[in-house]
């Protein structure tokens, strides 16, 4: 969370704000993680697989527009243009990451 507080010059109360969200957050994420292993290790259909991954999909953009409105509009904005990319076409074989981000 660090590299989020420099990288996005959040102040105290703003990066209080956003580690609270993310840190609920990965309650959430957690659960979804857990759901699309266990589809894929009872080899659940491809329908009910590309249905939990799109949820989850949906809720990690959901959780970054979350976190933007936290920010200053402009960093906000770059932010969601860092991180949207990664979650569009996100492949859940890992934890998603940044990097290779300029």
């Amino acid at each position: 969370m660090a590299w989020l507080r420099t990288e996005f010059r959040l102040d105290d109360t703003q990066f209080a704000a956003i580690k609270k969200l993310h840190d609920d957050y990965g309650i959430v994420c957690a659960r979804h993680c857990a759901a699309i292993m266990k589809a894929k290790e009872r080899a659940a259909s491809a329908a009910e697989l590309a249905a939990l991954e799109k949820t989850c999909v949906e809720a990690m953009t959901g959780h970054f527009h979350r976190v933007a409105t936290l920010m200053p509009a402009a960093e906000g904005e770059r932010y969601l243009a860092t991180v949207l990319p990664r979650v569009k076409d996100y492949a859940h074989e890992n934890v998603p990451n940044l990097r290779g981000i300029p």
